[in-house]
């Protein structure tokens, strides 16, 4: 009885085999990397057992080792790759095809990593299971023909190099978690990656976004577009009434981002900074059309003079990356003094008020403008408004020195109510003319600022007198070197 059994089972166990055999089927062996002597993928010494994985295989990369296997040219074929711990695998070249899955491990810090300058990476699945460290550069391709799953808060940043989409996302894509930073992005018609399988979803790309897919619809899933330089959106959806490409949209770039089809953003779409060149294209969000929003529009600009102060207010209508606003004030001249900086409301398309309070005159006439500048530095100046505070007393002005005491230089103020023959000079203690700082014709109603600097002189008090036809005034002031 027993040895017909025996006889059966092993009738079974080989039949099992033909048929596993006859189905292409393969047996898959873990192959445990140990980098004994080089980094070279392909040098079977470097692997437990001596040999070098197959085609069916899982190549396991431990932690710990001085030599981690580097791919510079070639081709590799093998089922599934695990990073664990602080494991890593650097592909520069050739082509490295997982037709399993990619999958980092490692739970704590300092984690696994993978590093893509070069070449093609095809695989099946690209999994953070713990928190690696996928980087992408050059001209790399990373080709991912089912689920990219990052739900263990890992780290994917591309610099350069292209992720393309060639299948769609299974029961397991995850953009939700940690840093989904891809460059290039393309893809393929009928794929459908599922960027909300998990929300919420978020992509940040930094190159151009190219979609081939008519029927994709994302609506809950937000794509950043974060690059340093101009970048590009081409969809294949069909928007209002049809399907989304984002569920937000963000534009984060300092230059421009051009639509080279029309494109809907089922929820939201926001300027950050840059611009969006909608290229004779429509972006839709939400159904409705958006259209471009109009710079500053400066609507009014006024002052008014309550108690020797000036009370500046000014409106704007609409606002696009508006940094702020340089309050100016001049004397009736060609110099500007920055007052101070007022925040603006960087996009808005509702009137915003503003308003300023200048304690700092006195007397005569002054003149105002606002420096508007942008998030990107460019700026523009409103028109000037001018202010009078009053008649010069007496006709005739002249104002203590700031600072005072001072070290080594200070400024005097004067003003003439007439276009008159005026001097400024400074004096001794005992009297003696120590400089002379102003001899001309004034203009009637101009304040004057008279620097007088007195690094060669010594410590002490000192006259300033002001004279004309008519009069004159002197003021002391004490140098302390």
């Amino acid at each position: 009885m027993n040895k017909i059994f025996s006889k059966s089972c092993l009738l079974i166990i080989i039949g099992l085999l033909s048929i596993l055999l006859s189905a292409n089927y393969t047996l898959s062996a873990n192959k445990i990397w140990n980098g004994t002597t080089s980094s070279d993928w392909n040098v079977g010494e470097n692997w437990d057992g001596g040999n070098v994985p197959a085609a069916g295989d899982k190549a396991i990369i431990p932690t710990g080792l001085t030599n981690y296997p580097i791919i510079t040219n070639g081709t590799v074929d093998i089922k599934d790759v695990k990073i664990t711990g602080t494991g890593s695998l650097t592909i520069s070249g050739g082509t490295f095809t997982a037709t399993g899955k990619i999958e980092f491990l490692a739970t704590i810090s300092p984690y696994g990593s993978i590093t893509h300058s070069g070449g093609t990476l095809n695989v099946k699945n690209l999994k953070f299971i713990g928190a690696g460290v996928f980087t992408q550069s050059g001209s790399s391709l990373l080709v991912i023909s089912n689920d990219y799953k990052n739900n263990g808060g890992g780290t994917f940043n591309s610099t350069g190099g292209t992720i393309q989409f060639t299948g769609s996302g299974g029961g397991g894509p995850d953009f939700s978690t940690g840093t989904n930073q891809f460059f290039n992005v393309i893809i393929n018609s009928g794929v459908d990656p599922k960027f909300d399988k998990v929300v919420p979803g978020k992509i940040k790309v930094a190159g151009d976004f190219t979609n081939n897919n008519s029927l994709l619809d994302v609506t809950t899933a937000e794509f950043i577009f974060n690059g340093t330089s101009d970048q590009t959106i081409h969809s294949a959806c069909n928007p209002v009434p049809g399907t989304n490409t984002f569920g937000k949209l963000t534009i984060d770039n300092p230059g421009t981002v051009t639509l080279l089809t029309d494109v809907e953003a089922k929820i939201s779409f926001t300027l950050t900074q840059g611009e969006l060149d909608l290229n004779g294209n429509n972006l839709y969000v939400n159904g409705e059309e958006y259209t471009d929003p109009l710079p500053v529009e400066l609507v009014s600009f006024s002052a008014n003079i309550s108690d020797n102060r000036v009370i500046l207010n000014w409106l704007t209508e609409t606002e696009v990356n508006n940094y702020g606003f340089e309050v100016h004030r001049s004397m009736m001249s060609d110099k500007w003094d920055v007052l101070g900086f007022v925040e603006g409301h960087g996009n808005s398309n509702s009137p915003k008020e503003y308003n300023f309070l200048d304690e700092g005159i006195s007397y005569g006439s002054y003149a105002y403008r606002l420096k508007q500048i942008d998030n990107d530095g460019t700026f523009e100046y409103s028109h000037i408004i001018g202010v009078n505070a009053g008649i010069i007393p007496a006709g005739f002005a002249l104002e203590q020195n700031y600072p005072n005491p001072f070290n080594p230089a200070t400024i005097i103020k004067f003003a003439v109510d007439a276009d008159i023959p005026t001097t400024l000079k400074v004096y001794d203690i005992l009297g003696n003319e120590i400089a002379q700082l102003f001899n001309e014709t004034t203009e009637a109603g101009k304040i004057y600022e008279i620097e007088f600097n007195a690094s060669d002189l010594s410590s002490g008090v000192y006259y300033y007198r002001l004279s004309t036809p008519q009069k004159s005034l002197v003021r002391k002031m004490l140098l302390l070197q």
